[in-house]
């Protein structure tokens, strides 16, 4: 039990939230207090000292408390708060199915359209490099999650947020190149590029050029999109996970001060 029990019992006490906003809260304290005081001791500080010092320097008075409360409480959890924890957990599960579904059914879809790899967007390549990052931070994180078991929350948090950072950056790439490919298609024979809606008489000698250029396009954008939208459910479900695996060991680590 950590030298500072007392104190983050205090804290839970007065910290009327619910999970596990409540955990990560005295979690990321008592790391504070304990880094505070292994500072105190390596700057010469007696242990008492040390501890008292770290104590006054992480003091939460009434005002942080109702700070951090008024923090923690959105809108949308606030909503989702008002349901059982049973509803929640069911609907956590029905989210995650229906991602896990959406990634098999969009990774087979990849692989069988036949023309998905002779017919590629330039823009594919930087957004199968961002899948690629994912799934390399992904595994990472829960190798020394469930493989190493280190539970050392700070670190585990320490680069997570790229996750769904990289998912943003994939989807504004992607979204950018799908409209790109749209000028480029409509501004290689005409303009403006609205024309290029327009299809042309069978008779117009354009035609047939026309036809191939917006069926070249169609297929270069459906592979593009279908690669986007594959990365953004991995990067959100590989997120999912691993920060609710750190939820439970930040339960486990503080569920003594609750």
């Amino acid at each position: 039990m950590s030298g500072f029990s007392q104190d983050l019992q205090a804290v839970s006490r007065r910290l009327d939230l619910p999970q596990p906003r409540k955990s990560r809260i005295l979690c990321e304290l008592k790391y504070d207090l304990e880094d505070a005081y292994e500072h105190n001791i390596a700057a010469g500080m007696h242990e008492r000292e040390a501890a008292e010092s770290a104590r006054r320097a992480f003091a939460l008075s009434d005002e942080v408390i109702r700070e951090l409360m008024r923090i923690h409480r959105t809108p949308l959890r606030k909503l989702l708060d008002r349901l059982p924890g049973g509803v929640q957990t069911g609907m956590e599960r029905a989210v995650l199915l229906l991602m896990s579904l959406a990634l098999v059914l969009l990774s087979a879809r990849a692989v069988i359209i036949a023309d998905f790899h002779r017919n590629s967007s330039v823009f594919l390549l930087p957004v199968a490099a961002i899948g690629f990052y994912i799934l390399a931070r992904g595994a990472e994180k829960l190798f020394q999650i469930h493989v190493m078991r280190r539970h050392n929350v700070q670190a585990l948090r320490q680069g997570l947020f790229m996750l769904p950072l990289m998912a943003a950056v994939n989807c504004i790439l992607g979204i950018g190149g799908y409209f790109l490919e749209l000028y480029h298609s409509g501004g290689a024979f005409m303009s403006p590029m609205f024309d290029m809606i327009v299809i042309r008489q069978p008779g117009d000698p354009g035609a047939a050029m026309q036809m191939r250029h917006i069926t070249g396009y169609l297929s270069r954008s459906s592979g593009l999109m279908t690669t986007v939208l594959l990365v953004t459910l991995l990067a959100l479900l590989l997120w999912y996970v691993i920060e609710r695996s750190i939820q439970k060991i930040e339960y486990a680590e503080t569920s003594v001060y609750l």
